[in-house]
Order: structure tokens, then C-alpha cells, then sequence
């Protein structure tokens, strides 16, 4: 009996390893099942926690991106220790960044998020998976983790590693630099499949409003007073020069000027309330917040961050410039 029974597993055994091996999927395959996926969505909703290591310390933001298609987007960006909040917005009218809290609202032309990958955006990071042909991918309890270049507008964020679970969902999304250095760690807490949508979701009268009652309200009288904030990158052969600090009586305004290889300046200031207008120019994503460019030959960027607006501009190049705005991001506005 002993002996048919050994037999009987010999002769069993490339059936049972057959059987064992179709239940793995090839990257092929899973690549297939994820796009399969993606293109087949109405719309999706994504809350997750991003976590930015550009700066001095790490700092974490919640992030919660709806989309419709064919073209609706809004995504809002907060830190949990920060009193302005900005969404931005996509409908039939254009591309918006808001900021309700202030009465802020950038209007843009622009094809946003066509050509603007974003690792928040379901269908940035399923790009990312299929134009890189030198993917590779890695099988684990969980489900698939890819390893793929990076195709973001900041040069310095050239590798990613993307984790899907065993159901094609997004589970997070990780950016290096060339070192290998952690930049962005982005965790989807919760991804719901073609959902139901209010009527006015992507409004932007809708949202300033809704947005604005969630906020304090109370900027510039909740917060402390202002400190001068360095930037912890500086491109190579630039120095400070100095900085000036000019008082008024809606709060102090600081202005860090920079040389050597290139001249630029960093004015830094309570946010101001505005009347809602247009703004000719690009919207450019830093990870955290959703900053302006404007200009061609001599660029302008300004964001907002930690209750502090921002502007940079000079004569650096646009990448250069986006690593300076990159290292300010988290930083504690007080003396």
C-alpha cells in the first residue's frame, strides 16, 4: 500500500505543481487586470495620507481626490496642524486653485492633469506602470509592488514603487530620488469605484462656500507672529545676501535675497485675504500644496503653506526653483 501511495504522489506531482503555479499571475497579466480596471471607471474617490520628506522634518497631509469623468477633478490637500487648506479644481469652466478660507481663487488655462502626473491620481500611477517598459514587479502576500521610473515634473523624484493588492486596488505609492532617498510616501486609506457624486461636487461656488464654513476663518488673528524661514536647498554657488524685513499693519512681510549663480528673492507673509480673480499661468504641484508659476524668461512662483505665502522669483531655472520651494515645504512659521 505504501508503495502505491509513493507512486501515486510521483505520478500527482506535476499536476498538483501546475495547479499551484496557475494561480500565480505573470506582470503581464496583472498589468492587464489593473488597466482593465482603470479604463473601465466612471469616477473614483481617494482619501489617503501623504507624507512629504523634502524639508527639514517630515511632514504628513491628508489628501482626498474626487474624479468624474470625463474630465472633473477636485482635490484637496490639508495639514492637520494647518489653517488654510487648497483644493484644486477642475469643471467645464477651467482649472481653479482655491483657497476658500482667504476669498482665493486662481483661474487657469490650462490641460491639468493631462501631462501633470500626479501619485495621488489613479490614473497617473496606472501610467506610470505602463509606459515604463523596464517595469519590474514583485509578488507578495498582499498583492504586486512595481518598480518603475518616475515621470513627474520634478526631475529629482526618478523612481517609484506602486503596491496594488490582490484586487487591483491602489495600496500606496512611493517616490525616490537617485540616491534612493524616500521623498514621498503616499497611503490610500480608502478607494471607492465609480460613486455617486452631488450634483454641484465639482461647483466652484459650491466649494469656496462648503470649504470656507469648515475653516476657522480666523488667519491672521490665530496665529503667532512671523519668523524668517530658509529654505534647507540652495542650488550650488548660491548664498543669502540679506534680508529685509518691512512692517505693516495687516503683519510683517520678510524678503530673503539670494546670489551668486543666480539671483532670486523669497518673500514670505501672513496669507491676506483676496477678491477671487484670474491668473494667467501654470499650476504647479509640490507635493503638499499647489503653488502658481507665471512668467517665461524670469519665473514667479508663489504658494501657500503652514498659514505662510510664499513667492519666489529670479532668474534660476524652473527645476532649481521647484527645489527651493520643495525644501520650505512643513516649515513652522513663528519666533
Amino acid at each position: 500500500m505504501k508503495r502505491w501511495i509513493i507512486v501515486l504522489c510521483i505520478m500527482l506531482f506535476p499536476v498538483i505543481m501546475m495547479v499551484g503555479c496557475s494561480s500565480e499571475m505573470s506582470m503581464n497579466e496583472v498589468l492587464g487586470a489593473i488597466q482593465k480596471k482603470s479604463e473601465s471607471l466612471s469616477g473614483y474617490k481617494i482619501s489617503g495620507t501623504m507624507t512629504i520628506h523634502t524639508g527639514k522634518t517630515p511632514v504628513q497631509y491628508d489628501v482626498q481626490v474626487w474624479h468624474k469623468r470625463p474630465h472633473y477633478y477636485r482635490v484637496t490637500m490639508e495639514n492637520a496642524n494647518q489653517s488654510v487648506s487648497q483644493m484644486i479644481l477642475r469643471n467645464d469652466d477651467g482649472v481653479f486653485v482655491l483657497t476658500p478660507s482667504l476669498n482665493k481663487s486662481f483661474r487657469f488655462q490650462s490641460d491639468w492633469p493631462k501631462n501633470h502626473e500626479q501619485p495621488y491620481l489613479l490614473e497617473s500611477i496606472v501610467n506610470a506602470l505602463i509606459q515604463d517598459e523596464g517595469r519590474m514587479m514583485e509578488s507578495t502576500e498582499e498583492g504586486y509592488v512595481f518598480k518603475v521610473k518616475g515621470n513627474y515634473r520634478n526631475q529629482s523624484m526618478v523612481a517609484q514603487q506602486i503596491a496594488f493588492s490582490k484586487e487591483m486596488m491602489p495600496l500606496q505609492a512611493e517616490i525616490f530620488d537617485a540616491e534612493g532617498n524616500q521623498l514621498v510616501v503616499l497611503k490610500f486609506n480608502d478607494v471607492q469605484l465609480n460613486p455617486t457624486f452631488p450634483e454641484d461636487a465639482f461647483s466652484k461656488e459650491k466649494n469656496m462656500q462648503q470649504q470656507s464654513m469648515n475653516s476657522t476663518g480666523h488667519i491672521q488673528n490665530a496665529q503667532p507672529m512671523m519668523g524668517v524661514i530658509h529654505p534647507s536647498y540652495l542650488p550650488d554657488g548660491v548664498e543669502l545676501l540679506g534680508v529685509e524685513q518691512v512692517e505693516r499693519a495687516e503683519g510683517d512681510v520678510f524678503v530673503l535675497k539670494y546670489g551668486g549663480t543666480y539671483q532670486f528673492v523669497v518673500t514670505e507673509e501672513r496669507p491676506q485675504a483676496l477678491q477671487a480673480s484670474t491668473f494667467y499661468g501654470t499650476p504647479v504641484d509640490l507635493g503638499s500644496t499647489i503653488g502658481v508659476m507665471t512668467g517665461t524668461a524670469q519665473k514667479s512662483l508663489h504658494w501657500t503653506d503652514n498659514g505662510v505665502d510664499y513667492l519666489l522669483s529670479g532668474t534660476l531655472p524652473e527645476q532649481e526653483m521647484l527645489l527651493v520651494a520643495q525644501s520650505l515645504l512643513g516649515q513652522i512659521s513663528s519666533k
